[in-house]
């Protein structure tokens, strides 16, 4: 199951699916853009998404298992934020699919992107 921890090393993302693909789930080939996040502490959290280098949050979902459906392709950062804090605790970042794409006759690999150190 491809994976990606945070840039913190206090949070991890799980992907359901071999690739994220942008678009309204569900995708041409049927799955869904499934993510499991966790965070090291358990605590209950929120998931903001953006393209990488933007300012304004895109995608929001609540931590634990989501379906993450980014409207754009390109490498998205997702910041896990505590319901408790304003603070983001943890960027994750993935690359996400043309839509229409079919992420089992995409090439490449299935680790997503890897947050910049």
């Amino acid at each position: 199951m491809p994976w990606a921890p945070s840039t913190s090393s206090n949070a991890l993302a799980f992907l359901f699916a071999r690739h994220l693909v942008a678009g309204a789930s569900p995708r041409v080939d049927g799955s869904t853009n499934k993510v499991l996040w966790l965070l090291r502490d358990g605590a209950a959290f929120v998931v903001e998404g953006r393209p990488l280098g933007t300012s304004k949050p895109v995608v929001s979902v609540d931590g634990g298992p989501s379906i993450v459906d980014a409207p754009l392709p390109g490498c998205w950062s997702f910041q896990l934020i505590p319901r408790a804090s304003a603070k983001a605790v943890g960027t994750i970042n993935l690359d996400v699919l043309p839509a229409g794409s079919d992420p089992t006759k995409t090439g490449g690999s299935s680790v997503p992107a890897r947050s910049p150190a």
